[in-house]
């Protein structure tokens, strides 16, 4: 199985200050909650060199900043009871740079191995930070290729709030302003046990 070789590990922090973050408390439900993490990769080719990935790089980690301020619960930590989204003096998500030697086509083509093969680009979210919200992983390929690797902590993200969370992050890498996006709401602290059925919780 091909191996990524980390180049880098750094901490992205919110363009806005942790001051301005207020604790979240999560509902029943997710505080409870197995603590797991999802992952979403996103695989861009690059054989006529259309992009140059050090720059394609810099501008993911400029606009997640950005986006870490819309969405600040990311940029937290779990309080030790795990009930709470907590904010240290310095919030942040680590942004991982890696490159693996083989090509994107080769490994999207090997069937037989792809389900182990695709964990390698996984951010380290694990491996004793498991307080953390998110990683990312950025792993350029030999042929020029790169790979977009997100996790998610299950606790606070669902399908509906990934989906969210990458479209704004990709609207803002584009060039959009954080005056544009329809500012998600926080309610996890407004869900209670004997409203289950009427609230929804993420964002």
């Amino acid at each position: 199985m091909a191996a990524a070789h980390t180049i880098s590990i750094e901490t992205i922090e919110p363009a806005a200050t942790s001051a301005q973050f207020s604790p979240l408390r999560l509902s029943p439900i997710d505080s409870v909650f197995h603590h797991s993490y999802f992952h979403s990769i996103f695989f861009y080719n690059n054989h006529d060199g259309t992009f140059s990935n050090t720059r394609l790089i810099q501008t993911l980690k400029h606009s997640f900043s950005k986006i870490l301020s819309v969405y600040y619960p990311l940029a937290g930590t779990f309080s030790a009871s795990g009930t709470t989204v907590e904010f240290p003096e310095s919030p942040g998500i680590l942004f991982q740079e890696a490159r693996i030697n083989s090509c994107l086509d080769d490994i999207l083509a090997d069937h037989d191995n792809l389900v182990n093969t695709i964990r390698v680009f996984y951010p380290d979210t694990d491996d004793g930070m498991c307080a953390v919200m998110a990683g990312v992983k950025a792993t350029e390929f030999e042929c020029g290729g790169i790979a977009i690797a997100v996790g998610f902590s299950h606790k606070l993200m669902d399908a509906s709030s990934v989906g969210a969370f990458m479209g704004d992050w990709a609207r803002v890498a584009k060039g959009g302003e954080i005056g544009e996006l329809k500012a998600p709401v926080f309610i996890g602290e407004l869900m209670r046990r004997d409203c289950c059925n009427r609230c929804s919780v993420g964002v």
